[in-house]
């Protein structure tokens, strides 16, 4: 990143800040519609009345959850993004409030944990419909548990225990598969399907942190992960038959999962499968003025996700377009009050400003971007 371009990341940053700062790091969340007592009560109806009562929400141009009675809260997954963030901020910065917010943010996470024979994993705050199964409010899941030991371990030995509940859950409390091909394991305690994004992340903590069974089991996930990359490069989202979308943000987690697991273990052909990877996201899912593409050939609509996870696959490998990025990014989804707005349309914006999904996500990726080296 240029001096000029962190500049202006700082100056977008510190707005960010304070937009937070007003809402007391509270907001609201895409997929949160069944928090409403009526939707709720659709949602338990069917997977699919869940789904579309998720949607038009998700999808209405204006933000109809105070009418709807879905109140601003901060879940698990949005505490461990935004500890994470504050740290770095900290770490850059030399201000220590934002590591008070950091331990603050952490102590949430530690009480949000989720105790079960298995150890301990954390979820969300509601209910959410997907394309294979509805998860009830507080079920623990993979990806959650992921984000949150990162945040944890980034704490120190105050919470080495739930470190160690939290890898106890993603071994015991999840559905595992092995075979010659490697290892499977499945997003939530309810589900069997192979999401490779979250095969990836778990491997990532079990190597990460764990010990020489917990790497072991990591390494078999690595090795599926691999097996089933596409000859472009690719990673679908998953195995399963409407599973086979590839996406920024998810491509993305891989990538940068793989390459963290790679300092670490060994492993024949995972250098390769991640130049082959960033290649392929560089040419099919990244457009020429630097915006992440929503599918390959398809731009919009452009999500402050993907663009959150632009800028930080762009840092961990010093890509040149960086900057490009970032600009377009601070320039296109920044609204005036600091806040980053959820999707650009061709024509159209939602503008709602989510915590979960669009400002712990943003706030993340700017301060990595100007904790590193020019």
């Amino acid at each position: 990143m240029t001096l000029l371009q962190r500049d202006t990341a700082a100056a977008a940053c510190e707005r960010l800040e304070q937009y937070l700062g007003r809402t007391g790091w509270l907001g609201y969340d895409p997929y949160d519609a069944l928090k409403s007592r009526p939707l709720a009560w659709l949602g338990e109806r069917s997977r699919l009345t869940g789904q579309l009562a998720t949607a038009a929400v998700r999808l209405s141009p204006v933000n109809v959850r105070p009418i709807l009675g879905i109140p601003k809260s901060r879940n698990a997954k949005g505490a461990a993004l935004l500890a994470v963030a504050s740290r770095r901020r900290a770490a850059a910065t030399g201000d220590t409030r934002h590591l008070v917010r950091a331990e603050r943010l952490t102590s949430e996470l530690r009480r949000k944990a989720v105790w079960t024979g298995g150890g301990a994993g954390w979820g969300y705050d509601f209910p959410w419909a997907n394309r294979s199964f509805v998860a009830p409010a507080g079920i623990p899941n993979a990806v959650v548990t992921c984000f949150v030991l990162d945040a944890l371990a980034a704490a120190g030995d105050h919470a080495e225990d739930h470190v160690r509940a939290g890898l106890r859950f993603l071994q015991e409390g999840l559905h595992w598969g092995f075979s010659g091909a490697g290892a499977t394991v499945s997003y939530t305690p309810g589900d069997t399907r192979e999401v490779l994004n979250v095969g990836v992340l778990v491997a990532r903590q079990l190597i990460l942190q764990g010990d020489g069974d917990e790497r072991e089991r990591g390494i078999a996930l690595v090795r599926r992960v691999l097996g089933v990359q596409k000859g472009d490069g690719s990673w679908p989202y998953g195995t399963a038959q409407n599973d086979g979308f590839v996406d920024f943000y998810h491509s993305g987690f891989v990538l940068r999962a793989l390459a963290d697991i790679g300092e670490h273990v060994a492993l024949g052909g995972l250098n390769e499968a991640v130049s082959r990877g960033l290649e392929y996201l560089e040419s099919a899912l990244l457009d020429s003025d630097g915006a992440p593409l929503a599918g390959p050939a398809r731009r919009h609509p452009v999500d402050v996700h993907a663009w959150a996870e632009a800028v930080l696959v762009g840092t961990r490998f010093r890509r040149p377009w960086l900057d490009d990025t970032i600009g377009w990014g601070l320039a296109n989804l920044q609204r005036p009050d600091g806040a980053f707005i959820y999707q650009r349309y061709r024509s159209i914006a939602l503008r709602t400003p989510y915590l979960r999904w669009g400002q712990a996500w943003a706030y993340l990726a700017l301060t990595t971007a100007l904790a590193s080296p020019s």
